[in-house]
């Protein structure tokens, strides 16, 4: 489970798949990072702010939304 910032640090080294369980989507019951739950929107402005593109994939990988 990553912070914030460590979630964004860690895509500039190599991780290219970010799903934590403090995300709010699918899992609209669990409390997130310091009692808040995450959106999809600020997971992807998350994303966005590390330089990466956000990809949403299903479950073998094959691509079904990108953010530019």
């Amino acid at each position: 489970m990553l912070g914030e910032k460590t979630a964004q640090v860690s895509l500039n080294f190599g991780v290219d798949d970010l799903d934590a369980p403090w995300w709010k989507s699918g899992s609209p019951d669990r409390q997130g990072h310091h009692g808040r739950q995450h959106d999809e929107e600020e997971l992807i402005h998350l994303i966005q702010q590390a330089d990466r593109i956000p990809v949403e994939r299903d479950t073998v990988y094959n691509r079904i939304k990108v953010w530019k």
